[in-house]
């Protein structure tokens, strides 16, 4: 795992240094500092006599920018070192096995970490997985639920995406790829496996990893790629674990596919299990 000079927010609502190595019950999101200096995340607050409706005006922006720029510089002078990233979240879990670093771009949608992979790990953490070892995560964004799984219950995870299949899946294909590289030394000390794969639902069914399991999280948002969907999960797996916020377009269409095909289908209402998770993005 690389050593990067990660802050965070202290009680007293500073930003302070943590521990380059995280210990193995934590998982830390983080931001790239360049990134978040540019995004709306605002670290360092607006200017003094702008509101915070948005968007900003012209002058405003500017203003608000300027003021992200000294914080930082401020920050770095304090520390005596230079700042690569800003924890946006930390995951506190009693079985951890590895430290994580998970990074997330708050540009790009498909490279942030999301309600629904949260959801998605307290369902996995419920299941006893019997006769797993290995899994297929699709859509796996920034790789947060498969580096969990490969972790703490020591498997062997392929965590996928397409590199061109819809606007911004380069970007979000590099930053998978770069946190399975910055974790998987630890992963592997813990017992499991982690790899990025890169995989297009259209193409070859025959290049589908085969495993004992897929899973993934708010996938079901393109009503004309389900099918194709549907023969990925059957070529790879005889079981899968999705979670879906159901008032997504499609996911009625998704269910009668399922029927039609003759796939049972068991639905389970995951809507509390983040209760206690203001922080995520819905």
């Amino acid at each position: 795992m690389a050593l990067l000079t990660l802050v965070a927010r202290t009680a007293e609502g500073h930003w302070g240094v943590v521990p380059s190595i995280p210990p193995a019950s934590q998982v830390l999101v983080f931001s790239p500092s360049e990134a978040l200096l540019q995004s709306s995340a605002l670290p360092y607050g607006l200017p003094d006599g702008v509101s915070r409706a948005f968007p900003l005006l012209p002058a405003d922006q500017t203003a608000a920018e300027a003021l992200q720029r000294q914080g930082h510089a401020q920050l770095e002078e304090h520390i005596g070192r230079e700042v690569q990233g800003y924890v946006t979240v930390t995951v506190d879990r009693d079985a951890g096995r590895a430290p994580l670093l998970v990074q997330e771009l708050p540009a790009t949608v498909g490279s942030k970490v999301w309600r629904g992979a949260w959801l998605l790990w307290q369902v996995l953490l419920a299941e006893a997985l019997p006769g797993v070892r290995r899994v297929l995560e699709l859509g796996a964004g920034v790789g947060l639920v498969g580096l969990l799984l490969a972790a703490d219950r020591q498997l062997h995870v392929t965590v996928s995406e397409t590199r061109d299949g819809y606007s911004g899946a380069e970007v979000t294909w590099d930053n998978l790829v770069h946190n399975v590289q910055l974790n998987a030394g630890k992963v592997t000390e813990a017992g499991g496996a982690i790899r990025a794969f890169e995989l297009d639902w259209t193409g070859d069914k025959g290049a589908v990893p085969q495993t004992d399991l897929v899973i993934g999280s708010d996938i079901l948002y393109q009503p004309e790629l389900f099918e194709d969907l549907l023969s990925v999960m059957k070529h790879s797996a005889s079981k899968a674990i999705l979670v879906q916020n159901t008032a997504r377009k499609g996911t009625e269409y998704f269910k009668a596919l399922c029927q039609q095909q003759g796939l049972p289908l068991r639905a389970v209402d995951v809507s509390e299990l983040d209760a206690e998770a203001p922080w995520l993005q819905e």
